[in-house]
């Protein structure tokens, strides 16, 4: 494979007060921006180490996908340049975890099921290994003491709607909904699909539905490829993250089940062509991934409910 890339993930992010992510690629300085917002401040502080790696992890993988074109949507060779070879450097605090034999192997297989791609990882200790080292994406704000009864993965879609709708009309549940974009577009219709929700379930109450959008967006001109193939990583991850600071083990995806199952409805839709964010190996190699970490949660650590999106007119 002739399409190798070097992509060393600088810990200088640490310390940037505008929350931005620093990788050199192939000796190129690249930027990127990720904020997360509504985690509980003191969530901050009591963040386990393992946690903390997760979410930096998850985002050098989703930047570097993002600033590594694949060959352009016309391009001849589009199809032998799809399959990269994307070789990382860094740090982490846990790293005798990160270099566990089964729970590596399970990264890379993970991430290269859902994207093509051939990862490869190499970890080294990072600079600050305490509490204090905050992670620079996330825009926290103050928060209650509101806990959810479950974590949806919202993508402000059908199918993501009309699961939470079940969740909070039929299950009377407080529900934390997790979204990512990177368009303005999708984070409107997110935000108002969210406040809407907020305004149902039990006599109305408003602290139903409590949102928690991840924004994620190339600096410099940096984004060079729109496939995102490895996004579905970093927008579980963040819910696992969200899961855990409120003390719940899993999280859920609502899909029709028909996009999940990655059917080639055009010629050139094979393999990671049709996305594979909900594929059911994509979900099950993710429960096996983050079970083999210490994040204490149960089997599987995913739920998926088949949407009822196709009657959405019935809630």
């Amino acid at each position: 494979m002739t399409n190798e890339h070097r992509i060393v993930c600088g810990a200088a992010a640490q310390s940037d007060p505008k929350g931005r992510l620093f990788l050199r690629i192939d000796e190129a300085d690249v930027h990127a921006e990720l904020k997360v917002s509504h985690l509980r401040r003191h969530f901050l502080k009591e963040m386990p180490d393992i946690l903390a790696d997760l979410l930096e992890v998850a985002a050098y993988v989703y930047a570097a996908d993002s600033a590594i074109s694949r060959g352009g949507s016309v391009a001849s060779k589009m199809g032998q340049e799809w399959r990269r070879s994307l070789q990382f450097e860094v740090p982490v605090r846990r790293r005798e975890i990160w270099e566990d034999q089964t729970t590596h192997r399970l990264l890379t297989e993970t991430l290269g099921f859902l994207s093509e791609d051939t990862y490869s990882f190499a970890f080294h200790d990072h600079p600050r290994h305490g509490v204090e080292a905050a992670i620079p994406f996330l825009d926290l704000s103050e928060d209650d003491a509101w806990r959810p009864d479950e974590v949806i993965m919202f993508s402000g879609g059908l199918d993501s709607l009309a699961g939470a709708l079940e969740a909070v009309l039929d299950r009377q549940n407080r529900v934390a909904l997790v979204s990512h974009s990177s368009a303005p577009v999708m984070t409107r219709v997110q935000r108002e699909s969210a406040y809407v929700l907020a305004g149902m379930g039990r006599e109305g109450r408003p602290d139903r539905v409590r949102h928690f959008p991840i924004r994620a967006r190339m600096q410099d001109r940096a984004l060079k490829e729109g496939s995102h193939r490895s996004r579905s990583f970093l927008f579980a991850t963040l819910g696992v993250v969200i899961a855990r600071s409120f003390g719940l083990d899993r999280i859920d995806f609502c899909e029709n089940g028909i996009v999940s199952l990655n059917l080639p409805l055009l010629a050139q839709h094979v393999g990671t062509r049709a996305t594979r964010s909900t594929h059911p190996q994509a979900l099950g190699r993710l429960d096996h991934f983050w079970i083999s970490m210490p994040l204490q949660m149960r089997c599987p650590p995913i739920g998926m409910r088949l949407s009822r999106s196709q009657s959405l007119s019935s809630f």
